[in-house]
């Protein structure tokens, strides 16, 4: 196995920029306080930043709130909100972007309206000001600064960029919308997202990329710092306000976007209200005005909008079967195992994620680390996919399995291994051969006190 040691100040970390407080239940409110709350989905996130401006997805959404065409005293949204007793807040994951906020309810509603008012401006006229970008950048950097020491953060970039896939981007480059018009012809993808079949993990879809390695968004930079989103681009010859305006009008779109208004008034009053506040935010993206390079005449749709599923698993196999030592920023010792499976999006009914880490990060009698804490190897466990975008995608899922291993337990890492795979060998062999029930019959799968275990712990919680 290859081994590497990362003990260098790392400057990428993972995108996890939301700093939102817990929202409080109506029945906790000590003053009994009704709520009215509004959220936006956008389908855009950190995978979909251009690799030359890692980062713009956070940036935009940070330049959101600094003032719009209808409301451009700057911050005025965030001081009514709180003038009236209300919170907001915004995070960017990598592929979507969530808006939010929630006011009291009064007995006039003005100020419920008014807010929904204020924040639909934020996605039909955006001021998007050059003046205020430095500053704002600023505070990009400032969470970059923050949090960049995170062992968790550090072990996130450590595997985007020891992925593989950091090859040069067919569709998602510095001519990405000239690619996207080329490739339009070829497009055949019937699920109406505007996503091109020339798969961007098609080692030779770029002339330009000599080593002819593959690309894959995960071998990104999401957060964003004043290195990625000022210092490097202008350096190139980039416009960043530019590349923010166009990021915003590609994406930002009623099409690709999600709205819950949720208020304890008449259903048909909350739609008349939604109704007059978003029915001028566009449905199309707003570059499509004919001045697209598009020789035809007709409109391109964009063919890197939201739809990223055609990218697949993010690792090449090259990168795969590797073991990396990192010097942790905190006195502790971690062992981590990452296998990459297929999306598991879909399945959020049946859950089979969740089925496997139960068993696997179970601590009972006859468990895995049951088992490790006898030997005074370890002294917990963790396992799962993880609830964001990096763990669980539209592409891909990660599901990772990591040990707190004791000085000993250090020292003796490959049986550590050898117990987790022994234990994975012994649930495969089961799941196949089958078990056999209390009243003696033969039954496929693995037994049913797991399913009836984990429908009790739901149920609880």
């Amino acid at each position: 196995d290859d081994e590497s040691e990362s003990d260098d100040e790392s400057e990428d970390i993972e995108d996890n920029d939301s700093s939102s407080s817990e929202d409080d239940d109506d029945d906790n409110n000590d003053d009994g306080t009704r709520k009215a709350a509004t959220a936006l989905l956008v389908n855009v996130g950190s995978y979909h930043d251009p690799p030359y401006l890692q980062g713009l997805s956070h940036f935009l959404e940070h330049m959101l709130f600094l003032g719009t065409q209808d409301f451009p005293v700057e911050n005025a949204y965030d001081s009514f909100l709180s003038q009236h007793g209300g919170d907001d807040n915004a995070y960017t994951d990598m592929e979507h972007t969530l808006y939010h906020y929630c006011i009291p309810q009064d007995s006039n509603k003005k100020h419920v309206w008014k807010a929904l008012e204020m924040f639909s401006s934020f996605f039909k006229c955006p001021l998007l000001k050059g003046e205020m970008a430095d500053r704002e950048l600023k505070a990009v950097e400032s969470e970059f600064e923050l949090n960049k020491n995170s062992d968790d953060a550090r072990l996130s970039q450590l595997m985007s960029f020891t992925c593989g896939m950091d090859g040069e981007a067919p569709i998602m480059g510095r001519d990405w919308k000239t690619v996207a018009k080329k490739n339009k012809k070829s497009d055949d993808d019937d699920d109406g997202g505007g996503t091109n079949n020339t798969s961007a993990t098609s080692s030779n879809s770029s002339s330009s990329d000599n080593t002819k390695k593959p690309f894959h968004p995960f071998n990104k930079f999401p957060w964003g710092n004043m290195n990625s989103l000022k210092t490097e681009p202008e350096s190139n010859g980039i416009h960043v306000m530019k590349e923010l305006r166009d990021h915003y009008n590609t994406h930002y779109y009623a099409k690709n976007m999600r709205l819950v208004v949720m208020a304890g008034y008449e259903l048909d009053e909350i739609q008349r209200q939604v109704v007059q506040y978003f029915k001028d935010v566009p449905a199309n993206p707003r570059n499509l005005d004919g001045n697209n390079n598009n020789d035809d005449g007709g409109d391109v749709l964009p063919t890197t909008i939201t739809n990223l599923h055609p990218y697949k698993l993010p690792f090449h196999s090259n990168s795969l079967g590797k073991i990396y030592r990192a010097l942790p920023v905190r006195h502790r010792h971690t062992l981590t195992l990452t296998w990459q499976i297929p999306s598991i999006c879909s399945q959020w009914r049946t859950k089979p994620a969740e089925y496997l880490a139960h068993l696997l990060g179970h601590e009972a009698s006859g468990s895995i680390l049951a088992a490790l804490k006898q030997k005074g190897w370890a002294t917990g466990c963790s396992a799962g996919t993880g609830d964001d975008g990096e763990g669980d995608s539209s592409m891909h899922a990660l599901f990772g399995f990591s040990f707190s291993l004791s000085e000993e337990g250090v020292r003796h890492w490959e049986d550590v291994i050898g117990v987790v795979f022994s234990y994975l060998g012994m649930l495969k062999y089961y799941f196949n051969e089958g078990y056999v029930d209390d009243n003696g019959e033969k039954k496929e799968g693995l037994p049913r006190w797991i399913y009836d275990e984990l429908k009790s712990v739901a149920e609880l919680s």
